[in-house]
């Protein structure tokens, strides 16, 4: 009767882990498949979106210029360096102008985020880390690439 018993057990234990695993799985496929994850948006959902005065807030476009002109002397700017591809070039900054949006807000100091924690975009995790290196060395910015937990000190 023991060794039944036992078995039946060890049953329902792997049933029951298959069973959330399933229910996991599923839950993900229908959250990934709704209309507005990582897709453009498009009919009212776009016309709303394009009527919004933070519209292109992320992507690259002349409102950079306009904020370095308005604002001369940023110490810090702090920019979205990850989770981009090129349907979200609107609203993520593209890496091959991360360097040009740095100029154009003439920032003493750049500091990158939205990077390296999860993956929503196709690129591999660590490819902005590798783009803000190349930044600070090919363009000669002052780039900040810190370590997590690292303290970075803005004056000197």
């Amino acid at each position: 009767m023991r060794i039944i018993f036992k078995k039946f057990r060890t049953r329902m234990i792997v049933g029951c882990i298959l069973a959330v695993i399933a229910l996991l799985a599923v839950s993900v496929v229908v959250f990934i498949n709704q209309p507005s994850f990582g897709r453009t948006p498009r009919g009212e959902r776009l016309e709303r979106v394009m009527k919004s005065p933070n519209y292109r807030n992320g992507g690259y476009d002349t409102h950079y210029a306009e904020i370095g002109n308005r604002f001369p002397n940023i110490d810090l700017a702090i920019l979205e360096n990850g989770q981009y591809d090129k349907e979200w070039s609107l609203i993520h900054l593209m890496p091959q102008y991360m360097a040009q949006t740095a100029r154009d807000l003439k920032a003493k100091k750049v500091l990158t985020v939205h990077h390296s924690k999860y993956a929503l975009a196709k690129h591999r995790w660590d490819e902005p880390l590798k783009n803000a290196e190349e930044m600070k060395n090919k363009d000669f910015l002052n780039v900040l690439i810190p370590e997590i937990g690292e303290v970075v000190t803005l004056e000197k």
